[in-house]
């Protein structure tokens, strides 16, 4: 288990204190499908469709706050913040 955003990738991140970070506490043991029916997305498929699922995000945080539980979203909405980027195309 990594208690750092970087570790696993070779590089390390810390918080500060009094920072609000976003974090993504994952299930190992999850065990599923992609499926539409159960994905929370204004649209009627997923090119992943059937795929066989080994873990999922448990907890997410969004600056400091929850933002999804258990495979549901229970954040507020509005609370993500858009950050515009130059496209990357590999």
């Amino acid at each position: 288990m990594s208690t750092s955003a970087g570790s696993a990738a070779g590089r390390t991140r810390r918080s500060n204190p009094g920072a609000t970070p976003d974090l993504v506490v994952s299930d190992p043991s999850y065990r599923g499908k992609i499926s539409a029916e159960t994905h929370q997305v204004n649209l009627d498929y997923n090119s992943f469709e059937g795929f066989d699922i080994q873990r999922r995000p448990h907890t997410v945080t969004v600056r400091g706050k929850v933002a999804a539980r258990d495979g549901k979203f229970v954040g507020d909405i509005g609370h993500g913040k858009f950050l515009a980027r130059e496209p990357n195309h590999f």
